[in-house]
């Protein structure tokens, strides 16, 4: 009685082990299982840039959670010298001659109005600005056909804000 005691004891202090069973037959099939080699690993190289169309990418890599793309575009403020004209250069060239967009920030009453000099490029561009005053033409140099210059002031100190975007197309 007391080993059916000592036995009834340990089944009940131990039930799981007691109900293993182990299979009868031939070993489960494991090729269904990942390998070693079919685990993505972190990629290794600078995340590419965007772009219009978009790629998948390498097959068993993927992006860490801290990885940084670079940038694809550049944005900064300049100040007119005399003449109004301005000019700038990137830290970091861009992958292709961009697209300027110029926002001048004017704070009179005159309208600034901006243009590049010359093509930018993917390091730099150049360019200038001009307000035009208000000019009164009276109703007698009309009937008469005078041509009446606008007055066009160099509004030197004034802020442009460039942003550059690459081409997409």
């Amino acid at each position: 009685m007391r080993q059916a005691l000592a036995v009834l004891a340990l089944l009940t202090a131990a039930p799981a082990a007691a109900q293993v069973s182990y299979p009868v037959g031939p070993p489960p099939d494991m090729s269904i299982y990942a390998k070693a080699s079919d685990i993505p690993q972190p990629a290794t190289s600078l995340p590419p840039m965007e772009v219009v169309a978009g790629a998948v990418g390498s097959p068993g890599t993927y992006r860490p959670a801290n990885a940084i793309a670079p940038r694809i575009t550049r944005a900064t403020t300049v100040t007119l010298i005399s003449g109004g004209t301005f000019s700038g250069t990137w830290s970091t060239p861009l992958p292709a001659p961009p697209i300027l967009v110029l926002t001048p920030i004017a704070t009179g009453s005159a309208a600034v109005t901006c243009e590049l000099t010359s093509a930018p490029t993917v390091s730099n561009f150049a360019g200038r600005c001009w307000s035009s005053q208000n000019t009164s033409i009276t109703t007698a140099a009309l009937t008469l056909g005078l041509t009446v210059l606008p007055n066009i002031a160099s509004p030197a100190g004034t802020q442009v804000q460039v942003l550059a975007v690459p081409p997409t197309q």
